[in-house]
């Protein structure tokens, strides 16, 4: 986990500081970023494999067929490939601002 993440950071030009914290607050993380956020910024499924140590399969019985082996290499230039475009968190990237109805909107507004 802490390659991934330091293989992003590098790609974003962007030097971060890695603190070791644990499990509960990133399940807590998760559990509130994915109610709120749109693009939550861990989920419970990424928790899970944490937790877990989810890195390579093991103990499986046979090798993948080549057509469901990975493509895609997990690098610099796949990584910066699939970057969104840069923006700030803003409201858009919450869910309650879009659940409200255009009426009570509208309501606020007059």
């Amino acid at each position: 986990f802490d390659d991934a993440a330091r293989i992003v950071a590098g790609v974003l030009g962007k030097g971060r500081l890695f603190v070791p914290v644990p499990l509960a607050f990133h399940s807590l993380l998760a559990a509130i970023t994915e109610r709120t956020m749109v693009v939550p910024l861990i989920s419970g499924a990424q928790v899970f494999m944490l937790r877990e140590g989810v890195i390579e399969a093991l103990r499986a019985p046979d090798q993948l067929p080549a057509h469901l082996m990975p493509a895609t290499p997990f690098d610099a230039a796949s990584v910066r490939a699939q970057l969104p475009s840069p923006h700030r968190f803003g409201l858009d990237d919450l869910v309650w601002p879009r659940r409200r109805s255009p009426r009570r909107s509208a309501a606020r507004t007059a």
